[in-house]
């Protein structure tokens, strides 16, 4: 299977997907709230390795990454 196609077989509303996005663009998100947000988006990043090729080092790499998801360190 070619690696697009999903996103070539995959319908999309982009229509829908662009007025939602300026919607959400106008809002603002605040303290507790946007916490929340930015937790619940890193935690989507896909750190998996999938390529037979992964070194150890590359591994170690994404599990820092995935233990400080935020290149400051800081608790978002």
């Amino acid at each position: 299977m070619k690696p697009d196609f999903y996103r070539d077989h995959t319908p999309i509303d982009q229509i829908g997907v662009e007025e939602r996005v300026a919607r959400l663009k106008t809002r603002s998100i605040k303290k507790d709230a946007k916490k929340f947000a930015l937790r619940l988006a890193l935690s989507m990043v896909d750190l998996t390795t999938l390529e037979g090729m992964d070194t150890p080092n590359k591994v170690i790499q994404l599990c820092r990454k995935a233990a400080r998801p935020h290149s400051s360190g800081s608790n978002i």
